[in-house]
């Protein structure tokens, strides 16, 4: 597969998402925002790959990772293609027209996209691999850094620093009350630069806060 090829994978999974939701299925944006949450350290693009080609993988990487953690990919599986920075240089000459003998030959260093292969662990068989996603141990440590992002944020106004703060009197369950934190203060960093925001409608920002807010609360 070249990058053409991924984009063209990429445009086919957004129009397929579009497609459903104009017909009032939100399942596929569900399990594309699922998809999201388990990789939430890699790119829009990648999720798109991804949950075009094997939407239930859990944990990819490559064929040499793998084989670092003691986890062999077993024969005749077949890889999932992500786009993954390339980096090369080209050169150039810079032309002195007065002393054309005085032109000189630099190096440009350049960022391009490459297609690699990576597998998910279904994919693969041997040592087992810790798991790396937080516990009930660590949603304290999350619940902390959402009270102290809230109550630091200078753009939050004053209605929905109270409705926040409301979210405190009631004896919600801590997930709950997690959920609700996000959904109220997801909106205003999204839509933080005003002025990059004004074609959307105020449905459209609303559904980007609550797949946010989904995503995060899944993670």
């Amino acid at each position: 597969m070249n990058c053409k090829e991924a984009f063209d994978l990429i445009d086919n999974e957004i129009a397929a998402l579009n497609d459903a939701l104009r017909t009032g299925d939100d399942q596929p944006l569900n399990g594309f925002l699922d998809l999201m949450a388990r990789f939430f350290m890699g790119s829009f693009w990648n999720a798109a790959l991804i949950q075009r080609q094997r939407p239930d993988a859990s944990h990819v990487a490559g064929f040499d990772a793998w084989k670092k953690q003691g986890r062999y990919v077993r024969k005749g599986e077949r890889g999932i293609a992500i786009l993954c920075p390339a980096f090369g240089n080209r050169s150039s000459v810079d032309v002195d027209l007065r002393d054309p003998d005085n032109s000189r030959q630099s190096v440009i260093s350049r960022q391009t996209m490459k297609v690699s292969m990576v597998f998910d662990i279904s994919q693969t068989e041997g040592d087992s691999v810790p798991g790396c996603l937080p516990t009930d141990a660590d949603f304290g440590i999350w619940m902390e850094i959402m009270e102290q992002l809230v109550g630091k944020d200078e753009s939050l106004d004053e209605k929905t620093q109270s409705s926040l703060t409301e979210t405190k009197k009631f004896r919600q369950h801590e997930y709950d009350r997690f959920a609700a934190m996000v959904r109220m203060w997801a909106p205003k960093r999204l839509h933080h630069h005003s002025g990059l925001r004004n074609g959307l409608t105020q449905a459209v920002c609303d559904a980007e806060a609550k797949a946010f807010a989904y995503v995060v609360c899944g993670r």
